[in-house]
């Protein structure tokens, strides 16, 4: 089999981050849980940082969040994070 046809047989769900509103942002209330819900939902973490960026979603210094801060999220289990 070629990869054109395994290609045309795979289906892929493209999300578009224009489609991600404030009020799905909204329930959840901190960055985290945005990161890890809408990272569940399917996006990448490059479409989450471009959702953030559009969004204004900032730390809670004001800054940007940026694709390492949600990798790191991302990899870290939930409730090990150092204070």
């Amino acid at each position: 089999m070629s990869n054109n046809n395994a290609a045309a047989k795979v289906e892929a769900v493209v999300l578009n981050v224009t489609d991600v509103t404030a009020e799905t942002l909204a329930q959840w209330d901190n960055t985290s849980k945005k990161i890890r819900g809408l990272s569940a939902m399917g996006y990448t973490n490059s479409q989450i940082e471009k959702i953030f960026i559009t969004h204004k979603v900032t730390t809670k210094t004001g800054s940007a969040i940026r694709y390492q801060h949600i990798r790191n999220v991302l990899i870290t289990p939930i409730g090990t994070a150092t204070k």
